[in-house]
């Protein structure tokens, strides 16, 4: 008679749903967790509710199979119906709503459809200022059996912010950042000329989405600051904008005398070809989860100033790997960015160190097998204390 297999060796059918695979830090996270989880030989599939994107059509080229549901607009009535069929023809194992577009469908369908386990993976509560919003987002958290975040402090945030979800499960997988699915990089030299940065110019750069609660407000005046203090400093401001945000980001670059300066642009290409000629890397952000492009900067032994908030305490160590800061602290900012800027040393210390710890942490395969361990209902919980 045959032995069953082992729980750890048995094959999942698994369902991972998402709003869509742009290129954006939870669609990469997606996308590498799909990747490692069919390589390992698990039955996949990521529905994306409303586009497919660029990391949709990579990953379909890579044999993922990859489901656009074909969402009309944010509460068309046919979602949950053609979610429900999918999982009850296709009858997975593990169905997994990431953020909050994704989870709030996922949860619903998969409790009509009897999935056997429904996870919920969310990044972070800056919607939650809204108590309407903070209550519906608590009602379909109840119904997953496990709340996945990617930080420790998140969870502390949640039950802050929702007492009731204190009695669910829940469990930490820290992103999985892999460079090399980025593609080749260019030398530095070719980017510095392409950019008009000089030959000995130091560079300071803000990698993030076009958006006010990233903080791009604190770095203009930081950089002023900075920028009377070392004449041969250059500062970049690359993202994708959201709302017409960067017209008024061009505004304070005029207004605090840096249009010569700063250049704010939309980078299509790689973005470690951008990465690759930062001297410091800066995140001032109000609200945060824990950005990839933090862990990208460190891997490309960048050291980071961050702000003290959510997860990045947890991938910035300060005075090792870089500088926390408090949110809209500007002359913590400037300070930092003074001493980095002035000591060569110190940067290449915290750049070596600053890989050496990303590497260890944010690697595909922690992140690959930290999912697995939750799908199975295997993984430990964090070793954090809910208040």
């Amino acid at each position: 008679m045959p032995v069953p297999p082992r729980d750890e060796e048995k094959k999942l059918k698994i369902l991972i749903v998402v709003w869509g695979l742009r290129h954006g830090g939870g669609e990469t996270r997606v996308y590498a967790m799909a990747r490692f989880m069919a390589a390992r030989g698990h039955d996949v599939t990521v529905c994306c509710l409303r586009l497919k994107g660029e990391r949709g059509e990579q990953l379909e080229r890579e044999g993922v199979k990859v489901v656009d549901l074909g969402k009309r607009w944010r509460y068309d009535p046919t979602t949950l119906p053609r979610l429900y069929r999918l999982m009850r023809r296709e009858r997975f194992d593990v169905v997994d709503g990431q953020m909050t577009s994704g989870f709030r469908w996922a949860t619903i369908a998969g409790r009509l459809a009897r999935v056997p386990r429904i996870v919920a993976t969310t990044y972070n509560t800056r919607f939650w200022k809204s108590r309407a919003r903070r209550i519906l987002d608590t009602l379909f958290l109840q119904l997953a059996d496990l709340i996945v975040t990617d930080s420790r402090t998140l969870i502390d945030e949640i039950v802050t912010l929702s007492p009731s979800l204190k009695r669910k499960v829940f469990r930490v997988t820290y992103n999985g950042v892999d460079l090399a699915t980025n593609g080749p990089v260019r030398p530095p030299e070719e980017v510095r000329r392409e950019l008009g940065i000089a030959e000995g110019e130091l560079v300071v750069g803000m990698v993030a989405r076009i958006v006010p609660h990233k903080g791009h407000m604190v770095f203009a005046e930081a950089a002023k600051a900075i920028a009377a203090e070392f004449p041969s400093t250059r500062f970049l401001i690359v993202g994708r904008p959201e709302g017409g945000y960067e017209k008024t980001v061009e505004e304070k670059i005029r207004a605090c005398g840096l249009a010569s300066r700063v250049r704010l642009f939309q980078y299509d290409r790689n973005i470690l070809d951008i990465m690759g000629i930062l001297d410091l890397y800066v995140l001032p952000s109000y609200s945060e989860s824990l950005p990839n492009a933090v862990v990208e900067a460190m891997l490309m032994r960048t050291p980071v100033i961050a702000t003290r908030i959510t997860g990045l305490p947890e991938a910035v160590i300060d005075g090792e790997t870089g500088f926390l800061i408090p949110p809209g602290d500007i002359g913590a900012l400037r300070d930092r960015m003074r001493l980095l800027l002035s000591d060569r040393s110190l940067r290449k210390r915290m750049g070596e160190a600053g890989k050496r710890f990303a590497q260890e942490r944010f690697s595909p395969s922690a992140l690959g097998d930290g999912t697995l361990s939750v799908y199975r209902g295997q993984a430990s919980p964090p070793p954090l204390s809910l208040t």
